[in-house]
């Protein structure tokens, strides 16, 4: 390959990584709990203004691909970028007909990649196919959740497909047949009412243990729930459900 055409990738790479902007990024802050920030949070929103904070960029990891980045357009790093790039050549040097598809997408980057491969190499006869295994959902998805643990690393061979700030593994997959989320997508806003209700004395006691005012924190949790729109939740449940039925063998219950 021709030196202008590697650098062409090499930019591409660091630009979907976003590590050619430097070493911070910047995304939109989380509603505060906290009354008068709430407040403040609230007014700048109706002025249209998006309160945002800065995230420090570690290195190392999002070389190796084990970050979420804010504004990256790709999740697996500059390693497995380089490792796209290499198979794909082997496959344009070997001359293995066929296209290319990214099988679970989550911004795009990898897919907008293996076009810049593509076109670096002058191949026009080759499409890419995206596969997202979010069909349909908003981004971001709202979800409940409702305890503080967390998967700390993917198993083997996972695959990253959601996560969050308080939890950046929240869905993740290992190949076609093992699928698992960190939420709940099977609860409803009535059963976590109730559950709320139930639990009050235990949940005010939390609530002091970090910190926060447990008079009223009842009160807006539920808040918070009421404003909780659970039809994009549902819908993943459901799609899991179709795969389940897609992949059964007949006569075998489930």
């Amino acid at each position: 390959m021709e030196d202008t055409e590697q650098l062409y990738l090499d930019l591409m790479k660091r630009a979907l990584t976003y590590l050619i902007y430097g070493q911070e990024e910047f995304m939109p802050a989380q509603r505060p709990r906290d009354f008068v920030r709430r407040f403040v949070f609230d007014a700048l929103g109706k002025r249209g203004i998006v309160p945002m904070r800065r995230l420090p960029v570690n290195l190392e990891n999002r070389i190796e691909g084990r970050d979420w980045p804010a504004v990256g357009l790709t999740m697996i790093g500059m390693k497995r970028l380089n490792q796209l790039q290499e198979c794909v050549e082997d496959v344009l040097a070997d001359n293995v007909p066929g296209d290319f598809i990214e099988a679970g997408t989550w911004r795009g980057g990898a897919a907008i990649f293996l076009r810049a491969i593509l076109k670096a190499h002058r191949v026009n006869d080759r499409n890419v196919l995206v596969a997202d295994s979010f069909e349909g959902l908003p981004s971001p998805l709202p979800v409940l959740a409702t305890h503080e643990d967390r998967v700390e690393s993917l198993p083997t061979g996972g695959v990253l497909l959601a996560g969050n700030d308080s939890a950046p593994i929240q869905a993740f997959r290992v190949g076609e047949s093992v699928w698992g989320v960190q939420f709940h997508p099977e609860a409803t806003p009535g059963i976590l009412r109730d559950l709320i209700l139930q639990r009050r004395r235990v949940l005010e006691e939390d609530a002091r243990a970090h910190g926060l005012p447990a008079e009223g924190h009842v009160e807006r949790l539920l808040d918070l729930l009421e404003r909780f729109e659970p039809g994009p939740a549902r819908r993943m449940l459901d799609n899991f459900v179709r795969l389940c039925l897609r992949d059964r063998e007949p006569g075998r219950t489930m």
